[in-house]
């Protein structure tokens, strides 16, 4: 499952596209870091991304229809010289299984004070004397605040990994190249 760039693209070795097809290689869920990534791969057609990776282990793939990763969508940045800058393209993608919530978070502060205590003691002859001296107390004081953070939420992902990560990858690629340049081709 992939979907089409219907936008011109010149790779690092001169070759030019018209269009070129865009499909998930490999997915991972990232439970600890709440996220998903994926590798994608270019080919020059959805057929070509068929033979490069054949639905049976015992045929042989055929990768030649691969797009080389160093492309521009763009030939008119150049550099000092003149030369067409190929930027190495993002292969791989991530993209957060994340909300931001508010929560509350216990503050505590402590504040240290000096109290005048009364002791028992005894004076010379031995009787019994009530005598005072200073004590530093502490005094701990607890207080709520709101706090914004972030939330893993799996639940994102509505059970079809693979097609949540299709649609966010659909929408990067629309933000690159226009939404109206990307068409399914399932």
């Amino acid at each position: 499952m992939g979907f089409i760039v219907k936008h011109p693209v010149q790779t690092s070795d001169e070759k030019q596209y018209d269009e070129f097809y865009v499909r998930i290689e490999n997915y991972q869920l990232n439970k600890v870091n709440g996220y998903i990534g994926v590798s994608v791969a270019h080919y020059e057609t959805p057929e070509a991304a068929k033979n490069s990776i054949p639905d049976y282990l015992e045929d042989e793939p055929d990768g030649s229809g691969r797009i080389n990763v160093a492309m521009t969508h763009d030939p008119s940045v150049v550099d000092d010289e003149g030369n067409i800058i190929y930027p190495i393209w993002n292969m791989w993608y991530t993209y957060p299984l994340t909300e931001k919530v508010v929560v509350q978070e216990e503050i505590k502060t402590s504040s240290w004070a000096p109290r005048t205590v009364e002791y028992v003691d005894f004076d010379e002859e031995g009787n019994e004397v009530i005598k005072t001296k200073e004590e530093w107390f502490e005094t701990i004081t607890t207080t709520y605040q709101d706090v914004e953070k972030t939330k893993k939420n799996l639940s994102l992902i509505d059970g079809d990994p693979f097609g949540y990560a299709y649609a966010q990858l659909k929408q990067s690629y629309g933000e690159i190249f226009g939404s109206e340049n990307i068409t399914d081709e399932i």
